[in-house]
C-alpha cells in the first residue's frame, strides 16, 4: 500500500493504507503547511533504509520500513512497504516530533507538484500519491 497525501486547511496530512496502519504504529501524520520546509523525489531507499534505528513501528532490512526511525540526532517517519521497488518523496520538516517524512506514493512527481502549490497557496485538489 502507498501513502495518501492531502493538503487541507493549512495542513499536510499524510493518510496510511491497509497493513502500513499496522506497521508504522499510526492512520495518519498530520503537519501545518508552514512547517513544511521541502519536498523532493526520494532515491535509493534500500540504502537509505539502513540508517538509524527503529523506535517504533515495523522493519525488516531490504524489505519495509515504517513508523519512527532515530536518524542520528533526528527522528523521521517512513511510510515505505517494499524498500526495492517502491517509489517515495521526502518530505523536510521544521519546528516538529519528525525532522522528515519518507513516503512510498504511486507518482512522486505529482504528489511533488501538489505539496508545492499548496506551499505556494495555490489550490489544489485532494491527490492520491
Amino acid at each position: 500500500m502507498h501513502t495518501r497525501i492531502t493538503t487541507t486547511d493549512g495542513n499536510l496530512v499524510a493518510t496510511m493504507q491497509g497493513v502500513d496502519v499496522f506497521l508504522a504504529a499510526r492512520r495518519t501524520v498530520t503537519v501545518p503547511l508552514a512547517h513544511v520546509v521541502g519536498v523532493e523525489e526520494t532515491g535509493n531507499l534500500a540504502e537509505q533504509g539502513r540508517r538509524g534505528w527503529k523506535r517504533m513501528g515495523g522493519y525488516w532490512p531490504g524489505w519495509f520500513r515504517n513508523g519512527g526511525f532515530q536518524e542520528g540526532r533526528t527522528v523521521a517517519f517512513w511510510n515505505v512497504s517494499h524498500l526495492r521497488r517502491d517509489r517515495a518523496v521526502t518530505i523536510t520538516l521544521r519546528d516538529e516530533k519528525f525532522a522528515r517524512l519518507v513516503l512510498a506514493v504511486d507518482e512522486p512527481q505529482g504528489a511533488i507538484a501538489t505539496i508545492r502549490a499548496s506551499l505556494d497557496g495555490q489550490p489544489t485538489p485532494a491527490h492520491r500519491a
